[in-house]
């Protein structure tokens, strides 16, 4: 899945450089297959957007934004350039790794 999303972001980098576009390129997302859940915090200037995760008994909750007032420190913002990686079946905790474009 990373080595799928860091293509298209390639891709999409490239697209915006020939067509002569200066914005930065920046993108938060999650995605699943039915047994891992993955989401990515990406830009390529300093100004990722938000992205926060939460262990919960059944799993993990990915939101750009807190969804409550909790203030217990259990919302976990992903830091910029990185993955997370979750599967029920084989880890106790969310995977955070580099991710790289």
């Amino acid at each position: 899945m990373a080595g799928a999303m860091r293509l298209a972001l390639r891709q999409a980098r490239d697209t915006m450089a020939e067509a002569g576009t200066t914005e930065p390129l920046r993108f938060t997302a999650a995605l699943g297959n039915g047994e891992t859940l993955y989401a990515f915090r990406y830009a390529s200037d300093d100004l990722a957007p938000s992205l926060y995760y939460k262990c919960t008994d059944g799993g993990v909750v990915v939101v750009s934004e807190p969804l409550d007032s909790d203030q217990s420190g259990t919302w976990v913002r992903l830091p910029k350039g990185s993955m997370l990686r979750f599967s029920p079946s084989q880890d106790r905790e969310p995977v955070v790794s580099e991710f790289a474009v």
